[in-house]
C-alpha cells in the first residue's frame, strides 16, 4: 500500500513539475481593486490556487472532524448509561414474593 502511495506522489509532483515547465510566461494579477497588478508567473497563481483550496478543504474538514468526535463522545455516554441500566435490571429477581 505504501508503494502505490509513492507512485502517487512521484506522480503527482512530476505533473506539477511539466506544468511549472509548460506554464512559464508571466501574467498579470491584480488582487486589490486599487492595487497595480502584479507580473508572476502562470504557475505560481496555479500554486496559489492549490494552496487556497487545501486550506480550504482543511478547514471544512477540521470542523466535521470536530462535530462527529463531540457526536462519538455524546454516543459512548449513552452507552455507558445503557450498559449500567442493564446490570441493574439483571439484578432484579425475576418475580415477586407473595403475600
Amino acid at each position: 500500500m505504501k508503494l502505490i502511495g509513492n507512485i502517487v506522489k512521484i506522480v503527482v509532483i512530476a505533473v506539477i513539475l511539466v506544468l511549472g515547465y509548460l506554464n512559464m510566461q508571466m501574467v498579470e494579477v491584480s488582487y486589490f481593486f486599487t492595487k497595480a497588478p502584479i507580473k508572476v508567473p502562470l504557475i505560481l497563481v496555479f500554486l496559489g490556487g492549490i494552496a487556497i483550496g487545501v486550506i480550504l478543504a482543511g478547514l471544512i474538514s477540521f470542523g466535521e472532524k470536530f462535530k462527529l468526535k463531540r457526536e462519538i463522545s455524546s454516543l459512548k455516554k449513552k452507552i455507558a448509561e445503557s450498559e449500567s441500566e442493564i446490570k441493574r435490571l439483571r439484578t432484579l429477581p425475576l418475580s415477586k414474593e407473595e403475600k
